[in-house]
């Protein structure tokens, strides 16, 4: 037995027009799965659902806008004795950079060039925060014994035995 197939009609677009029969149908009170049946395949479910419910939301933002040149953060200063260095205020900055640059309409260009510009910032900032825990009490320690074993290391080689170790164990989380 042998079961021929129906050709599937082809989805039209959808003129204006079009739209408000279908709006009318649906305010006399007929459902989505009524009016496709209505119209016999000359939509599809999802150009009717669109037609009734519209999306909202997200809208692409134009290449060519004008930049945005508000200042978003009319919060006061940071009181700087909250912060335990200056590599955190730092880090702190450099988030609210990156909150105010989503808030602020830019072209993709200059968002992406801000991004590199900031995550440059943010390397060597997290190379500043090793190099200053190089310095505190518990790296001393480390230095110590690496000086230990092999007293002629110079505070270079310690530095980049220590990030090369540090970078092993970041690929092993």
């Amino acid at each position: 037995m042998i079961m021929e197939k129906k050709k599937k009609v082809r989805a039209l677009n959808m003129g204006k027009r079009w739209q408000k029969e279908i709006i009318s149908l649906y305010n006399t009170g007929l459902s989505v799965s009524e009016i496709l049946n209505h119209y016999q395949g000359k939509f599809s479910y999802w150009q009717i659902y669109n037609t009734i419910n519209p999306r909202q939301g997200y809208k692409k933002p134009d290449a060519n806008a004008e930049p945005d040149n508000t200042v978003v953060d009319q919060s006061a200063p940071p009181d700087l004795s909250e912060f335990a260095s200056v590599e955190s205020y730092l880090e702190h900055k450099l988030t609210s950079l990156f909150a105010e640059m989503d808030i602020r309409r830019m072209s993709i260009e200059k968002h992406l060039e801000l991004t590199k510009k900031a995550t440059d910032i943010y390397f060597k900032l997290k190379q500043q925060r090793l190099e200053s825990y190089l310095k505190e009490g518990g790296a001393k320690i480390i230095v110590n014994v690496m000086r230990r074993l092999n007293p002629e290391l110079s505070d270079d080689q310690i530095l980049n035995i220590y990030q090369e170790e540090a970078e092993k164990l970041k690929g092993k989380k």
